[in-house]
């Protein structure tokens, strides 16, 4: 085999002949390597695998940081594995399980690498295996060793998303060890302790300016990490590309991750590779899809315009099919390239669960690869989610005002995995585990409404997201649509706009503390313009999954109601959704529940006259304007992608009832041309234009067919 020289440009070359460019993760054992790598040879190419990432030694059989002597071992196995990738027409990448460590897990490597520092966690608990960041033996270290794996001429040398400062179990929130206490003691120039520092972080209310400070300089420690990673890959084999897995861009917000930075720092003068986790690492839940499409808008808002290339991580673990099904891993596959996604790398074998004992999984890689190159055709370039906007802020950990109980409960918590996680991320991004505080997203997306983070014509606002933004720009948002929850209506309040939303006061209370003989019954949505009428009852024992509500003095003039709280007797109690337009020229929707709390009973919220409210609510919002709405069943998830010269809508039917999808979108003065539906044998078909209809730059049409979860429907307009 000839010499490769320019591994980015070889990348290149090979990408133009896939557009479904599979990526697959594989462990392998430095013990018997040649008996997994052959397995590899073997199978990946029956398996459409375009690009292998090895591993050494992860999970269950991690020494930890492995020893320099133990590196180069690796490092010169690695090099025959490489060539035999090579040889089997597939693309060779590496990824190092370890950089700083995910948890303990019982490793002890202070005698191994005595001149490591190690994590310190708020109480002063000190880790036995991950080091600090700041440490300069570690950073001696990862230099000497990374030049090694460099030297092996990866295509793409991947950092785990092990690069964080938070989840390190046994620690609940490190790292306060010296030096970081010294860093921040340099920052703020006066000596710090521990103590100190840590309640001014979790000081209730207005944010201590600490707080600001302490997240900044640990983004800095990152970024600088990242740099130094670049330049020693880079010194040594210049055409490598540099790849970053990472678990959430909501978890990293919460610890004050620059991400342009970090992504400007560790690429170079490369595009850099990134690998969001779609998680449902163990799951047969359809549902998990929801949290999979956020990750990917979420990344891709954070780190955007920045080069990028994008393979999601579709992870099964333990790896095996008694984790995940099949089908399943075939909707992330599809939900990654219908987003435009560059690639999608599978985790779904291990050393432990060789290849051969799961035949079901290669042959549905093999069989989907036309499918999927179909869909990925019509979903390469600069595309642009469309929906209504949901309100993210990028700078939460700083922004968001906690409360004492959320400290108390901190303090006392012994869970390691989600304590710092809870603390700082309900701020109003949906996590895939339900743990943290959902938007609008988690209601709306649940209703057939495309949603996305960037611009639009609606924004839906819940939780303190809001929190992240100048007057200015909350009255730019006033000027169109604006739907508001509890918390941001609050928050609006505070700030003196209460005149633009129509609500002059409102007061929090706990539907809970509602009296005898006034106690809570049903939400009554009286408004016919909006689809309903009196006595049309919006069920499911609220009471029960709702806690916060707001008790609202609306402008009695302009202000319309239009669904009220009756109690067990049929009469009212309080008014709830209420619609204004302000002097500005928009409109304003408040429904003064608490969305995050629908979470533990999405199904009693979600009833079917609920869906027509939210539906109709954003259609007034947005002037008869949806982005894109769909119908006829339970539990879709649409996407819509606008190009320049197309739109690709994709609904994915996340019930267990086949249905025909019926679709709505404003496509405004776009011609369309013709339609067309990828069929199950990759073939893109022409949908009759007697079967949609375009009027008033709406356009409408449905499924053909019935469509199960199986078979996701994809739609290009042209």
């Amino acid at each position: 085999m000839k010499k490769i020289e320019n591994l980015s440009m070889e990348y290149e070359r090979l990408k133009k002949k896939t557009k479904a460019w599979y990526v697959l993760r594989k462990d392998i054992d430095i013990y018997n390597w040649e008996e997994l790598l052959d397995e590899l040879i073997h199978f990946g190419p029956k398996a459409g695998i375009d690009e292998v990432i090895i591993s050494f030694n992860s999970a269950d059989l991690s020494c930890g940081h492995p020893t320099i002597a133990q590196v180069k071992e690796i490092s010169q196995i690695l090099k025959t594995v490489a060539y035999e990738i090579s040889k089997a027409g597939m693309v060779y990448s590496f990824g190092p399980y370890i950089l700083i460590g995910h948890a303990q897990r019982g490793r002890d490597m202070r005698k191994v690498h005595p001149s490591f520092d190690f994590m310190e966690g708020h109480d002063g608990l000190k880790s036995t295996m991950m080091p600090c960041p700041l440490s300069p033996g570690w950073r001696n270290y990862i230099s000497e060793t990374w030049t090694m794996y460099a030297l092996t001429k990866p295509t793409v040398l991947w950092v785990d998303d092990d690069f964080r400062m938070f989840g390190h179990a046994p620690l609940l929130w490190p790292c306060f060890c010296p030096l970081h206490l010294a860093a921040f003691s340099k920052e703020v120039g006066r000596k710090v302790s521990r103590e100190e520092l840590i309640n001014a972080l979790l000081q209730p209310g207005i944010p201590h300016p600490w707080r600001a400070i302490w997240m900044k300089m640990n983004g800095a420690i990152m970024v600088d990490v990242a740099r130094l990673l670049e330049q020693v890959i880079h010194r040594v084999s210049p055409t490598t590309r540099m790849g970053l897995m990472y678990s959430a861009p909501f978890l990293l917000a919460a610890e004050g991750q620059n991400w342009k930075a970090l992504v400007s720092a560790l690429a170079g003068k490369l595009p850099l590779h990134m690998r969001p986790s779609l998680f449902a690492y163990s799951t047969f839940d359809l549902h998990s899809l929801y949290a999979s499409n956020e990750n990917i808008q979420s990344g891709r808002d954070a780190v955007l315009p920045a080069r990028l290339i994008e393979q999601t991580e579709v992870e099964n673990f333990p790896n095996g099919p008694t984790s995940k099904s099949c089908a399943i891993t075939f909707l992330q596959m599809a939900l990654s390239f219908a987003s435009g996604c560059d690639a999608t790398t599978v985790y779904v074998f291990d050393r432990i669960t060789p290849m051969v004992q799961h035949p079901e999984m290669i042959a549905m890689l093999g069989e989907k690869k036309n499918f999927l190159e179909s869909l990925a055709q019509k979903s390469k370039g600069d595309g642009i989610f469309h929906g209504i906007r949901v309100l993210r802020d990028s700078n939460a950990g700083q922004n968001r005002h906690l409360s004492l109980q959320e400290n108390n409960d901190f303090l006392k918590s012994n869970n390691a995995a989600n304590v710092w996680i809870n603390l700082l991320t309900k701020f109003g991004l949906f996590d895939h585990s339900e743990r943290t505080k959902p938007t609008w997203r988690f209601a709306l997306e649940r209703c057939g409404i495309s949603t996305t983070y960037s611009k639009s014509s609606v924004v839906a606002i819940s939780g303190q997201s809001i929190r992240g933004y100048s007057k200015n720009e909350i009255l730019d948002f006033l000027k169109s649509g604006v739907l508001l929850d509890l918390d941001a209506c609050k928050i609006i309040i505070e700030l003196g706009l209460e005149e633009y939303i129509g609500i002059k006061t409102i007061k929090e209370f706990s539907l809970k503390d509602c009296l005898w003989p006034n106690i809570v019954g049903v939400e009554e949505f009286f408004d016919r313009k909006l689809g309903g009428k009196p006595g049309t009852y919006l069920g499911g024992l609220l009471i029960d999954i709702l806690n916060r509500c707001g008790l609202i003095k609306q402008d009695k003039k302009r202000a319309r109601i239009s669904s009220q709280m009756l109690d067990i007797n049929r009469k009212p109690i309080f008014p709830l959704l209420t619609l204004f337009t302000n002097k500005l020229g928009g409109r304003v929707a408040v429904l003064p529940y608490d969305i995050s709390e629908i979470t533990c009973g999405v199904s009693n919220f979600l009833r079917p006259m609920r869906i027509v409210q939210l539906r109709e609510t954003l259609r007034w919002l947005s002037r008869g304007k949806l982005p894109m709405a769909v119908t006829g069943g339970a539990y879709p998830l649409t996407l819509r992608v606008d190009y320049p010269d197309r739109i690709l809508f994709s609904i994915f039917n996340l019930s267990l009832d086949a249905y025909k999808p019926q679709v709505e979108a404003y496509v405004g003065k776009r011609k369309v041309k013709k339609i067309e539906i990828l069929g199950d044998n990759g073939v893109w078909k022409i949908l009759p234009s007697i079967k949609w209809n375009l009027e008033n730059g709406i356009l409408r049409f449905q499924s053909p067919d019935k469509r199960s979860y199986e078979h996701p429907l994809f739609v290009c307009i042209r």
